[in-house]
């Protein structure tokens, strides 16, 4: 866990595929994706049980309800694979990533941050819809730098409901284009065979000026990232094979609960994305985020078997005490 200006960010965009229906020929994309600049080594041994390695996560932006994977991530960069979860439509979809690593960059450009939480809506079953038309965001970024905007769902202030899995799709400010510098919107798709209430964590980057309020507190803000092999039992499940096997979607057994812990606590419940990692269509929601860590359910959209494997970020304010 580090501030981010001791840590190692990359971010970009990658332009728009098409993807047929679901279970059609078509329906799974796989970009390159490099890094501008290579990432540095990682910190050394295996603190916690855990090696350090860079941890990516990645929203769909427009079009159809695409569930992204970050596959061979390394140093110079990672594939992008994606796949369509709705067999009803069709349609072309860019994808907005940010890559992390806990290290400290020398020169490294400065970043620009907001952090944003959307309120839950009620999903009914299997393709219901779902809008969030225009999210503002509390001060307007630079326009002379794109931006990126990551979406994880969550289950924040919701009790007594059931969480389906979410599929979101970002796009511009509903009925006011131009405006990416000044807000976002969602567009949601419920992927799951369970009807409920479902939010979203968002975080939107760009360059930024240190000299600036938001810069300076971009700065400052703690990370934290890591991989299903954070998860409490990850050292009972590593051998044999690969560990979290999951059934085909709609079956018994296509989702699993991972418990998270962050390296150091947070003071208050940051903002926590994820994303699938590897060749596993699952979708991840944050579950029961506190100072100290997180629940990852995991759960599988594609139509064989697969394994729930992942990465999360975590961001918050302030480090917090314990």
């Amino acid at each position: 866990m580090n501030k981010v200006r001791d840590t190692t960010i990359r971010y970009g965009s990658v332009p728009a595929r098409h993807f047929n229906r679901s279970n059609q020929s078509g329906d799974t994309r796989f970009v390159d994706v490099a890094f501008k600049t290579p990432f540095g080594p990682p910190r050394p041994g295996k603190p916690k049980g855990v090696g350090q390695a860079i941890s990516v996560v990645v929203t769909p932006k427009g079009g159809v309800p695409a569930v992204a994977m970050a596959v061979d991530v390394k140093s110079t960069g990672f594939t992008l694979r994606a796949r369509n979860a709705d067999p009803t439509i069709e349609g072309d979809v860019a994808f907005d990533w940010l890559a992390v690593l806990g290290v400290f960059e020398l020169d490294a450009p400065p970043l620009d941050a907001r952090l944003s939480v959307l309120q839950a809506k009620h999903f009914g079953n299997f393709l219901d819809r779902h809008r969030w038309p225009r999210i503002w965001f509390s001060t307007s970024f630079d326009p002379s730098s794109p931006r990126v905007l990551l979406l994880t769902e969550n289950d924040l202030n919701i009790q007594g409901d059931r969480n389906p899995a979410i599929v979101a799709v970002a796009d511009e400010l509903e009925s006011l284009p131009g405006l990416q510098t000044d807000g976002f919107s969602v567009r949601a798709t419920n992927v799951d065979t369970i009807s409920g209430r479902s939010g979203f964590y968002a975080a939107a980057f760009t360059l930024g000026n240190p000299a600036t309020p938001t810069g300076q507190e971009t700065a400052e803000m703690w990370i934290d990232h890591g991989s299903e092999q954070n998860t409490e039992d990850y050292f009972r499940n590593v051998f044999p094979g690969t560990p979290y096997p999951v059934s085909p979607g709609g079956e018994d057994g296509d989702s699993r609960d991972f418990a998270i812990y962050f390296d150091r606590p947070f003071l208050t419940p940051p903002v926590v994305l994820a994303t699938a990692r590897e060749t596993n269509a699952v979708v991840t929601i944050a579950r029961d985020v506190t100072t100290h860590g997180f629940t990852l359910h995991a759960r599988n959209s594609d139509s064989v078997a697969r394994h729930a494997l992942f990465y999360w970020i975590a961001i918050g304010c302030v480090e917090g005490c314990g």
